[in-house]
């Protein structure tokens, strides 16, 4: 911008602020004049942009906002039907851990992941546990909601006939779905069962445990956190 344009900013410039306002700017660019300013922009050796970012300064945060904003950068999404309610957001992503896969029913914390949102773990996920405490915030489950979760469980038995297709009836009687099944057999006859299935909360999970044990030939169910 010439020195001339500039002359006309300098009008304006004078008519919003006060003197002591425009002294304070030309003493921060070393001048003791506006004029030597205004030479100065006309040698390009100043910018009006400059000038107008020291006359108007950049609006402050609100001093309120959450370290959840800062991090995330307020990645949001339309609601999901996940269950589970972050203190003070209503609209924010939410993931749930691999590692520990959490039902409604067990002890959940959250933890702020960068770009992704909020990530829900069992409080007594080990992964969970070694996260930074600054990343942490509080959540909890929505019971007014109802969704299915996928969870891992181990089953493991005497090798029989038919020992899978009685689990797979437990399963099912207990109204729960099977994502996926697959099964170790060991050379002392032995076998390992591993089951996803989804429950929507962990009463539904323990009765099918306790049904599964029930079975003949079963020697320990259990659920498994990763």
């Amino acid at each position: 911008m010439c020195e001339k344009a500039f002359r006309k900013y300098r009008l304006n410039f004078n008519t919003q602020l006060k003197s002591e306002e425009m002294e304070k700017v030309v003493e921060h660019f070393g001048f003791k004049k506006v004029d030597d300013l205004i030479a100065s922009v006309g040698y390009g050796k100043i910018t009006p942009l400059q000038i107008i970012r020291k006359i108007v300064p950049k609006p402050e945060k609100e001093e309120d906002e959450s370290i959840l904003n800062k991090i995330i950068g307020r990645v949001r999404k339309k609601k999901l039907k996940a269950g589970v309610m972050v203190k003070g957001v209503d609209d924010i992503l939410i993931k749930f851990g691999r590692c520990c896969q959490p039902v409604p029913g067990d002890p959940i914390t959250g933890y702020i992941t960068r770009g992704f949102g909020v990530t829900v773990h069992r409080t007594s996920c080990v992964n969970a546990l070694k996260m930074s405490p600054e990343r942490q915030i509080d959540v909890e489950w929505n019971v007014d909601l109802t969704d299915a979760y996928p969870v891992k469980i181990r089953i493991r038995s005497y090798d029989r006939v038919g020992l899978l297709a009685d689990i797979a009836a437990i399963i099912s009687k207990n109204e729960a779905n099977i994502i996926s099944a697959n099964t170790e057999t060991r050379e002392n006859k032995m076998v390992d069962s591993f089951f996803t299935i989804t429950v929507e909360d962990t009463n539904q999970l323990n009765k099918i445990l306790l049904s599964i044990k029930k079975i003949k030939h079963i020697q320990e169910v259990k659920r498994m956190d990763n």
